[in-house]
């Protein structure tokens, strides 16, 4: 993890996830993530959100982890109690941008 002096070289990228096709359950129509396309709605906050961030970081780590200094759940949906769109926001910082182009 970099210190606070490094963190003005690093370059962070934000992926919006919409993980409807990997929730806990696809057939709920309320399930853990993501929205039907023109659907919007608040959904109460859910215990699942942090589990499936983690699941997500473990893959992205696997992937792509040589170029990756950090990994964070951003959002409404990291927020334990807040309501939220049903999407995973998460940051990844990088050391070179032109790293995460090869991703």
């Amino acid at each position: 993890m970099p210190d606070s002096s490094d963190v003005s070289s690093l370059t962070s990228l934000v992926w919006c996830i919409n993980m409807l096709d990997r929730s806990l359950n696809a057939d709920c129509p309320r399930s853990p993530l993501g929205l039907k396309r023109g659907e919007l709605y608040l959904s109460p906050y859910r215990v699942e959100w942090e589990m499936l961030f983690d699941s997500e970081k473990k893959i992205l780590l696997s992937a792509i982890g040589n170029h990756v200094i950090d990994i964070q759940h951003l959002g409404s949906t990291s927020i334990p109690g807040m309501s939220a769109k049903p999407i995973l926001d998460i940051g990844i910082a990088v050391d070179e941008f032109e790293n995460a182009r090869t991703c």
